[in-house]
């Protein structure tokens, strides 16, 4: 698996997780104090390379550990 493709499970698995939460993608942004448009465009593969400390405040703001945004990304 290449880093593109590890990204996109990432995002994918944030956005699976945002939603079985029943959040919206702005009190996610609010959350962790990034702009909405932002976030936006990370949930929609837009932004190629986050900061990892990015990712690891949306998994805080999500309740989960990092590792589970991780998930399959071996």
């Amino acid at each position: 698996m290449n880093s593109n493709e590890g990204l996109k499970l990432v995002i994918n698995n944030i956005k699976r997780i945002r939603q079985a939460r029943g959040l919206t993608k702005k009190q996610v942004a609010e959350k962790v104090r990034l702009d909405y448009s932002n976030y936006c465009r990370l949930e929609n593969h837009q932004i190629s390379n986050p900061r990892f400390a990015t990712l690891i405040l949306i998994a805080e703001s999500l309740e989960v550990n990092w590792e589970e945004i991780f998930e399959n990304c071996h």
